[in-house]
């Protein structure tokens, strides 16, 4: 008997832990992403839930049916579930809400009509309109004879049959095409520049209408010289690589030690220091092509040069590099001569 409520006690115990945890999840996935479900969000609603909480349901297929915003619209001209059907005549366009306004053979699913019932060819309409019934004003930007003209201006500014009233600034004409003819500019090309006409800008005037320093250019001069050209009004040019070519001094000199158009080239023993223009009186292993020759320290075996840093070169070795090796480079060590090889040939002295 008493096993008996135990056993009764344990599993009203259980359904109260699984309906608690069911609470939990719930409100776990209450406050989540529209779109999303999970212990922690991470899952994507499945097909075809979408949704808040995922309980919303797509009508579509599955491939057409977004977990967060449900079932996509169908390209223009199509419909159905999969959107696979075309749209019937005289319907077309977006979910085939249009109607076309002439014969079934030129009526276009996605475009609506075509041929002479076609807005850019029915020769009978007035300027600015079209359609079967010549009852549809030219969309923008479209207007004039037979929609075929285009205005390249805002839309509340393009009258379906004259084109453009307003141009944006700098341009004119019925179509806004047309750039301000020198010297105007501007919005009507209703303004003259005062300068040359290579300075004058057909949307904003004159651009060098400042004394502008030296290696800079613009309305308001702050805008650098651009490679190769630097200096006063940038019209000079470099002849130097992009790198060493300041904007406003033109190409720069090489770091001491360096030469060459993109001063990718060490001097040259005896040459060293800025533009290779001193000489070494020492040793080429001791000419640096920056410094010139560096003064001798005690430095550790193998080694020299001013700080110390440089590796003997072969064939010498050795303190202060005094010695020579008398085997091949690979078996020469900087610091204690030839490896592998008969004892005398380590200490023959430099010459």
């Amino acid at each position: 008997m008493f096993q008996e409520l135990f056993q009764h006690f344990m599993l009203l115990l259980l359904h109260v832990l699984m309906f608690s945890a069911k609470i939990v999840l719930l409100k776990k996935i209450a406050d989540c992403q529209i779109g999303y479900s999970g212990r922690e969000c991470e899952l994507p609603c499945r097909y075809p839930n979408y949704g808040m909480s995922c309980q919303s349901e797509c009508l579509c297929v599955e491939q057409l049916c977004d977990h967060v915003n449900g079932c996509k619209k169908c390209p223009h001209g199509f419909q159905g579930e999969a959107c696979q059907q075309n749209c019937s005549y005289p319907s077309y366009g977006e979910n085939c809400q249009s109607e076309c306004e002439c014969r079934e053979e030129q009526c276009d699913f996605v475009n609506g009509c075509e041929g002479e019932g076609n807005k850019m060819y029915n020769e009978v309409c007035s300027d600015g309109y079209y359609g079967y019934m010549c009852n549809f004003e030219c969309p923008y930007p479209n207007y004039g004879v037979q929609c075929q003209s285009e205005c390249w201006c805002y839309q509340q500014h393009c009258d379906h049959i004259k084109g453009c009233t307003v141009c944006p600034a700098g341009y004119f004409g019925s179509s806004c095409k047309l750039e301000c003819l020198y010297p105007t500019y501007g919005e009507g090309c209703q303004t003259t520049c005062n300068c040359e006409e290579q300075y004058c800008d057909h949307k904003n005037g004159c651009q060098y209408i400042l004394d502008c320093n030296v290696g800079y250019f613009g309305t308001k001069c702050k805008e650098k010289c651009s490679y190769p050209n630097y200096g006063k009004d940038c019209k000079s040019t470099c002849s130097c690589g992009q790198q060493f070519c300041d904007h406003v001094n033109g190409c720069q000199d090489c770091t001491a030690g360096y030469f060459g158009k993109n001063c990718e080239l060490r001097c040259l023993f005896p040459n060293y220091g800025k533009n290779c223009q001193s000489t070494c009186n020492c040793g080429e292993q001791f000419c640096d092509p920056e410094w010139g020759c560096l003064r001798r320290r005690d430095c550790y075996e193998g080694y020299f040069g001013l700080s110390c840093a440089h590796h003997c070169r072969y064939p010498n070795y050795g303190k202060d590099c005094e010695y020579k090796c008398l085997c091949e480079y690979k078996y020469c060590d900087h610091v204690s001569g030839c490896q592998g090889i008969l004892p005398y040939n380590r200490f023959l002295k430099r010459v």
